[in-house]
Parts: C-alpha cells; structure tokens; sequence
C-alpha cells in the first residue's frame, strides 16, 4: 500500500508525508523526552571507549574511526533496506523512519525557558536546562555565555536535525533521512572538537561536513533572500567568504549580522579525564555587543520564519512540478 500520489507524484507524496510527520511530532514533543538516539549515542560511546586508544598513532586512531564508522553505519543501513521487505504498508513504515530521523522541536519551549532563567538571575537553572542540548562545557559560563551558547546550539541543531533531514528525505527518501541522521549522531558522539576525538573522529567529521555543505548554504540564501534590508549588500561582503569553507559557518555569521550580535568564539569542552580544555573557533561580529535573552527570542522568532519560508517554497516548487505534468 502506497501513500496518495505516491506512483504518479512521489516527491509531491514525500512532501505530503514530512509535512504530516513534521506536524505530529511537533505536536507530540512536548509531552515527551523520548529520544531513540540518547541509545546510539551511548552506544557509540561505549564502542569509541573500546578502539579508540590513546597510545595508538594518530593515523591508526583515524583508521579506527573509518572502520567503526563503517561498521556501525553499514550494518544498520543493510537491516534496515531487507526489513523493508517485509513491510505492507510501505508509507507508515517511511513516516515511521522519517519520524525517528527528524527533530529539533523542543528547541523554541527551551529557549523561552532559559531566557526566562537568565532573566531571573537563575544561572543554576539556565545551565541545568542548557547542559543536556549541548556538547560543550556551561559550568563556567556567565549569563552572555549561556545565551549565545544557546543561540548557536539552536540555530545549527534544527539546521541539522529537521531542515537537512528533510532535505534527505525529499531528494532521496527515508532511507536517504535516518542514514544521514546516523552520521550526524556518530558526528555528535565522536565530535574532533573533544581532544579525544580529534584524530578518531576525523572520517565522520568530513563526510558529514560535505552532507551539510550544500543544504546549509541553501538555507542561508533562503534566510537571506527573505530578510533583506539595506544592510544586505555589506551582509553578503561578510559572509561570501564562508561560501567554499566545509563547514556551517555561514549560517551562524548571518545570523550573528542579522541579531547584530556577537556569535562562536572560545569554548570549553571536557576531556576524556574530566577537565576543561578550551577551544579556540572562529568569532564572527566581534565588533558587535554581546548577545542577551532578547535575542533568543528574536533568533526562536526568525528560525520559525525561516521553516515556514523553506516549507511555502517547497510546496511551490511541487505544486509546479506537478502542474507541469499534468
């Protein structure tokens, strides 16, 4: 059993399916904190404690990161592909994939939350809120470094977690979603920017950089392209510069010019021995002022604008395709 308009319209059906997906999951998170992932990336870190070794070379430890990458990938992607075989009802078994593939929906409710906590001088509880959404280190930071270090973990993760998933899904399906998920969390839980993982998670750093490249910069034109003003043309002077780099920091730049506010800078993560080591990232906007509550709500506020732009012109885009062979 196939989904409506599935044999004669299927990126139209896979449109129609992530719109409903989308809808019922944002509708759902909020009840729950259920999250199949929180599992692989355990798993994953019980595998890197077991191949990962600190006396190894740094070309063995990125051996060791291919082959468990490999591995890991590979097998759950072949289960997954025979399963597919036995499935009836081939479009709940794609929402059902699609559905465990995307998220990033719980990001608004927490921003509002820890907004409301620096507010209210509650570090203690802007940092219990924040710890869990992101990799580095919120112990020592002030109230500015709580609010831009949420302001970046919102903006890259729902990038990467629902809008480039479903850009997955529309160009390649749902295995195309849950296999670029896979990557993105073995990327999370093997991150090269912990001092443990520099060399080890080398491989799944580079191929999900280059999954990303293309989807992001189309994100950041869409952004660009609806927030225009007549600061647009210096905007693009600034950020062209960003266009060939691999990685997501065109994205974050545009929005630190777009908030007028500082964004990225030094961080600290914790090692594999329990202490803080600080990495040195690229700043962006460093003339700017710092970041404040504010402007989590203004960034929650143009990353809603942002999905609803992407969604209207895909829709368009399909409802032309379909008109077209009609």
């Amino acid at each position: 059993m196939n989904f409506p308009l599935a044999d004669s319209h299927p990126f139209a059906s896979n449109l129609l399916l992530l719109v409903v997906v989308i809808l019922l999951k944002w509708g759902i998170t909020p009840f729950t904190a259920a999250n199949v992932f929180v599992y692989f990336r355990e798993y994953c870190k019980l595998l890197s404690n077991k191949v990962n070794k600190e006396n190894n070379t740094h070309a063995q430890q990125r051996i060791a990161g291919g082959v468990a990458l490999s591995i890991n990938f590979l097998t759950i992607m072949i289960i997954l592909w025979l399963f597919a075989d036995f499935i009836e009802v081939t479009w709940l078994w794609h929402g059902l994939l699609l559905f465990l593939a995307i998220d990033g929906f719980q990001y608004n409710k927490k921003g509002k939350e820890i907004a409301q906590a620096i507010v209210a001088n509650n570090s203690y509880l802007a940092k219990k809120l924040l710890n869990p959404l992101m990799l580095r280190e919120s112990n020592n930071l002030s109230t500015m470094g709580l609010t831009k270090a949420f302001i970046e973990v919102h903006i890259l993760t729902l990038c990467q977690q629902l809008l480039i998933t479903g850009f997955y899904f529309l160009c390649f399906g749902p295995l195309g979603a849950i296999a670029y998920r896979l990557l993105l969390e073995m990327h999370y839980s093997w991150n090269i920017k912990k001092s443990q993982f520099i060399h080890f998670g080398q491989p799944i750093s580079v191929i999900v950089n280059i999954l990303q490249w293309l989807p992001i910069r189309i994100i950041t034109l869409v952004l660009f392209i609806t927030t225009m003003n007549n600061q647009s043309l210096l905007y693009w002077r600034l950020i062209k510069q960003d266009i060939f780099k691999l990685n997501n920091s065109i994205v974050l730049h545009y929005f630190a010019l777009l908030n007028e506010t500082k964004l990225a800078g030094v961080a600290m993560y914790k090692n594999q021995y329990g202490s803080n080591e600080k990495l040195r990232r690229e700043g962006f906007n460093q003339q700017a002022r710092n970041p404040e509550p504010t402007d989590i709500i203004h960034t929650n506020q143009r990353i809603m604008f942002l999905c609803i732009w992407l969604l209207l012109l895909t829709i368009a885009g399909a409802t032309l395709k379909v008109t077209l062979t009609l």
